[in-house]
């Protein structure tokens, strides 16, 4: 059986799925190994919705699926060292920057709607990451609170928003509510 037909995932849209997304993603339990099962389906299901939409990173609550009744504490986001992606399990923030950039954003649960929101410049995650399907505990560092912006840099930012972007999702923070201004898009 394939993990759509076990699970139903689908992108979860403020229109339909509104609790989902408002609800704050819950601790996967490291000592249950039917929840690591999930982790390892989930970042199947993730690494598919990233190959398949226009999303930078994606979090457990972007996701509506049938096994949980409320998301798992899981994202899908870029590593801030090699191009490639990493699944972060209960990722926590350790540090940020006071020093704030805009930056411009897109969310599948908002289709055809882009936000202007504060981010920090610099953030240090602690969390779990999965290895060959064993999870590792890791310290990842996103962006940088150097105050020149130099096409270097601009990256290091970027990959800063996504992963705070995907953080207010576990926290079941919307966008929409932490915007500095939205404004439509185009397809």
């Amino acid at each position: 059986m394939t993990l759509e037909n076990r699970y139903k995932p689908r992108i979860a849209l403020f229109d339909t799925d509104k609790k989902w997304l408002c609800s704050a993603a819950r601790a996967v339990n490291l000592n249950r190994s039917y929840e690591l099962d999930w982790v390892i389906d989930l970042s199947f299901i993730m690494d598919r919705f990233i190959d398949t939409t226009r999303c930078l990173g994606i979090s457990s609550n972007n996701i509506f699926w049938n096994k949980t009744d409320v998301p798992l504490r899981i994202m899908y986001v870029p590593h801030p060292v090699y191009e490639k992606y990493v699944t972060l399990v209960n990722p926590e923030i350790k540090e940020m920057s006071r020093r704030t950039f805009e930056s411009v954003e897109g969310c599948a649960a908002f289709p055809n709607k882009g936000f202007r929101v504060r981010r920090s410049c610099y953030v240090r995650l602690s969390g779990f990451a999965m290895r060959n399907y064993e999870l590792k505990p890791v310290e990842l560092e996103y962006g940088t609170d150097e105050k020149i912006l130099s096409p270097k840099n601009r990256n290091l930012f970027e990959t800063a928003w996504i992963v705070q972007h995907e953080l207010d999702h576990l926290e079941g923070i919307l966008l929409k509510d932490k915007a500095v201004s939205s404004f439509e898009v185009d397809e």
